[in-house]
């Protein structure tokens, strides 16, 4: 992927994982991807999603920012 992402750490859900990443400009994200996905602290990996299951996060304010997601039928914001 162009995009690259070092591994800071992982969080298991039981069905799912919270993998949190920096990238190389610093910005911090967070993915959730399956179980069977198994990034260790400090590897480097590649990076794609679509852009419908997006959630971003104002800095400043932690609140969630309008993204495509929001634009989904049956998606209520509020």
């Amino acid at each position: 992927a162009a995009l690259r992402a070092q591994v800071l750490g992982t969080e298991y859900l039981g069905t799912s994982q919270i993998v949190t990443l920096k990238t190389r400009d610093g910005t911090t994200l967070r993915a959730k991807v399956p179980v069977d996905v198994n990034p260790t602290r400090g590897d480097h990996v590649g990076i794609s999603f679509a852009a419908s299951a997006v959630s971003l996060f104002d800095k400043q304010t932690g609140k969630a920012l309008q993204t495509a997601r929001d634009d989904r039928p049956g998606v209520r914001r509020g």
